[in-house]
């Protein structure tokens, strides 16, 4: 039998990697040179643990998500993909899985990031609680909060560049909320 919870827990992070890596090729931004730096394995390390030992975990634990956590869970973690996706393209070659700037790098201010300024770390956080949520799995919600304190510094860290970098970024922060509408 086709265990649901474990195949969504699967396909949403693949379909993300797929359309991600499209996105990147269709925009360019995959042809550029890249350059690691630790916040990129803060948040992305805890991420696949959170999809390897909960899925692990959820496949050997004898209770299984309800179809409400299930459903919320499995909208959350699509939405973010959906919400990630979209920004790849609203960011067209300026995007970097690293914090650093692309030769081109300009303020982007509208579509999604004219309602937050990290809107692709929005969909993050929606999938980095949507998963945990499809499988009921405790230790996928931990690896969640080690990932969310990762992204949290990310932000930080990228924020600073900015905030040196970008022309007009710090009036753009002075009108636009960071990553929850209302909230930071």
């Amino acid at each position: 039998m086709i265990d649901l919870p474990t195949v969504l827990a699967l396909a949403i992070p693949l379909a993300q990697g797929a359309t991600e890596q499209r996105a990147m090729h269709r925009t360019g931004s995959a042809s550029r040179p890249r350059h690691a730096e630790w916040t990129f394995f803060a948040v992305n390390i805890p991420y696949w643990l959170l999809i390897g030992l909960g899925t692990a975990e959820h496949l050997v634990r004898p209770t299984r998500p309800g179809w409400i956590m299930l459903a919320v869970g499995s909208v959350l973690a699509t939405a973010g993909v959906a919400i990630r996706v979209t920004c790849h393209h609203q960011l067209a070659g300026a995007f970097s899985p690293y914090v650093e700037l692309a030769p081109e790098h300009q303020l982007i201010d509208t579509g999604f990031y004219g309602i937050v300024r990290h809107p692709m770390y929005l969909g993050t956080l929606m999938m980095l609680v949507g998963l945990p949520l499809l499988l009921a799995s405790p230790v996928a919600a931990g690896c969640a909060a080690a990932a969310t304190a990762g992204l949290v510094f990310r932000i930080v860290k990228e924020e600073q560049l900015l905030r040196g970098e970008l022309l007009g970024y710090d009036e753009y922060m002075q009108r636009t909320w960071r990553l929850v509408p209302g909230v930071w």
